[in-house]
């Protein structure tokens, strides 16, 4: 294997880690007061060695109810009262097998009209 080649795999030979967080960002209204669960975020590991593990974490703004803290996928809850705009950010970070990790933050506000 060529240098350049080393140079672009990481530790033990495998592609870099990355991740990736689908929906970008999520916005979500509910009528009136009470409580909302946001849409779903996603987040996707790709390259490192596999086996990986999620872990979704709040970062700043408003904090709500993190719903599978654990897994690649997960919903967002609060209450809300009427006419209440909150915005929060998440970070969602994915660890291989060998113990490399990636982070991605999304941004999720949620809205009572």
């Amino acid at each position: 294997m060529s240098g350049i080649q080393m140079a672009l795999l990481g530790a033990g030979g495998f592609p870099p880690l990355t991740i990736s967080i689908s929906p970008a960002s999520i916005a979500n209204l509910r009528s009136g007061a009470g409580s909302l669960t946001s849409d779903p975020a996603s987040g996707t590991g790709a390259g490192g060695s596999g086996g990986y593990a999620y872990a979704w974490t709040y970062v700043s703004g408003d904090s709500y109810t993190i719903n599978s803290p654990s897994s690649a996928s997960t919903t967002f809850t609060t209450t809300l009262s009427a006419g209440q705009l909150k915005s929060g950010v998440y970070r969602c970070t994915v660890t291989d097998s060998l113990s490399n990790t990636a982070s991605q933050t999304i941004t999720v506000e949620l809205e009572a009209t």
